[in-house]
């Protein structure tokens, strides 16, 4: 036999005997498997999870070669087994926080399994925790088209539902916001000047933006009424101007001193 390598101390070291074991024939095979499930529900039931991946993964590896065997009976038992232990191991992978071997491993007991209620089970809870609901509701809803009467899988179904219709109304809320969020303002452009020298003579030129003013026709630009400007007999003048009416003109004229 070909010792795997385990040392004291590390996951799997006190299972080195079936870990390191090499059976040739079908029936060792299967003694070997029976064991390695015992040994890994009793890791899963201590929460020992790494001994359980380990476990579980030389039961897949042991039963893939009756897999890969030629006789058609033996082969559609070993589907069914080595679904039981992918299944198992994807247990074991979700509570390391793998949720994504923990997908693999459950859609793998699906595929050699496919009336396997519990392959469902757990491809639908790898992949809730992988935030994909969507597809965790098409696996909970396939387990339990296999078993109607099954009230968890019918609980399961319900709370994706929740968590699916969550997300739907938080897309849209989020859409509602972008939608109503205001335009920013056109930037403010400002006058730059500029030396511009030919031979000998400097000149300056001024490249300004007119952002606020007037109209050369003497009309108010959009701010001057703010700033202090108004119309005078067709003229623009500040507010401060006052065009003295013919009353108070006649008043000035009284009380000018006279001239000698």
């Amino acid at each position: 036999m070909v010792s795997l390598g385990f040392s004291p101390g590390m996951p799997g070291s006190v299972h080195n005997d079936v870990l390191s074991a090499n059976p040739t024939s079908s029936q060792d095979k299967y003694n070997l498997i029976e064991e390695l499930k015992r040994r890994g529900r009793a890791a899963v039931t201590s929460k020992n999870y790494p001994d359980a991946d380990i476990l579980y993964g030389k039961g897949v590896a042991v039963l893939q070669t009756l897999v890969d065997s030629a006789d058609e009976e033996e082969k559609a038992k070993a589907k069914k087994d080595i679904a039981i232990l992918y299944s198992n191991r994807s247990l074991s992978l979700l509570q390391l926080g793998k949720s994504e071997d923990a997908r693999y491993d459950a859609q793998k007991a699906t595929e050699f399994y496919p009336t396997y209620i519990k392959g469902y089970w757990r491809l639908g809870q790898a992949l809730v925790s992988l935030s994909r609901n969507t597809e965790a509701l098409e696996a909970y809803e396939a387990a339990f088209n296999l078993d109607s009467s099954n009230k968890a899988l019918k609980k399961e179904c319900e709370k994706v539902r929740v968590k699916i219709e969550q997300e739907k109304l938080l897309m849209e809320a989020s859409a509602e916001e972008v939608a109503t969020t205001p335009a920013l303002p056109p930037p403010v452009t400002t006058t730059t000047t500029k030396k511009v020298v030919t031979g000998t003579k400097a000149t300056k030129t001024t490249t300004s933006t007119n952002k606020d003013a007037g109209m050369k026709d003497g009309t108010f630009g959009k701010s001057e009424h703010v700033r202090g400007y108004k119309i005078v007999n067709g003229k623009k003048t500040s507010y401060f101007h006052h065009e003295q009416t013919e009353e108070e003109k006649r008043l000035i004229g009284d009380i000018a001193p006279k001239k000698n």
